[in-house]
């Protein structure tokens, strides 16, 4: 079942440039026989209001991504994994998602990466009967842009935006949809300046 949650960005007023802004949605297959991850990544863009594919894979890796072996579904990738890589913000957005994900799914005590934090002076709501999650960020000088991690207390799902922090204060500034499965989730949310913070949430 298909949810859609508009995600809401509220912010003091601080000026950004251009920025593009990703999505990466992930699911994690298991572990292979020789104790080797495997995630399934879709990586898109967000362009004239609407998400579009620029790569999917299967990545098969150890303790680190230096061990990552990338298999590129043809069927999706609009830009080769080599360009991507190339690219100093696609691949910076990647090794976060990544490094989030390993330190999850390696954890020997997972309970502390679902748990809630700095809630007294951030905001993460969620309305289910309008489908809406809003994130609230009382940003400090020289946050432009945050990460928002949403992970599946399984850490089985996985999904991942880079936002800019418009100007503004109290305004809605951008809304976009949000693709989840049915599951428990922790939403951390991480100012490229402020400090983090993170709530719960239930899809079902």
């Amino acid at each position: 079942m298909k949810r859609f949650i508009l995600l809401c960005l509220i912010s003091f007023p601080f000026l950004l440039g251009a920025q593009n802004e990703y999505r990466f949605s992930g699911t994690y297959l298991g572990n292979s026989s020789t104790g080797l991850r495997n995630i399934k990544l879709d990586m898109e863009v967000l362009q004239n209001g609407k998400y579009k594919w620029i790569h999917k894979c299967t990545i098969t890796t150890g303790l680190n991504l230096e061990m990552a072996t990338i298999e590129s579904d043809t069927n999706y990738d609009a830009r080769s994994w080599k360009d991507l890589m190339a690219d100093a913000e696609i691949k910076g957005l990647y090794t976060h998602f990544m490094d989030s994900y390993l330190q999850r799914i390696d954890a020997t005590d997972p309970s502390k990466f679902n748990a809630e934090e700095n809630k007294t002076s951030n905001t993460i709501l969620l309305d289910r009967t309008a489908q809406i999650l809003t994130v609230q960020i009382r940003g400090v000088e020289g946050d432009k842009s945050c990460y928002i991690d949403i992970q599946s207390l399984d850490n089985h799902y996985y999904v991942m935006y880079n936002k800019p922090i418009l100007q503004y204060s109290a305004n809605l500034l951008d809304m976009s949809t949000v693709r989840l499965k049915p599951a428990d989730y922790i939403v951390k949310v991480t100012p490229n300046k402020g400090q983090s913070f993170s709530g719960k949430i239930s899809i079902y």
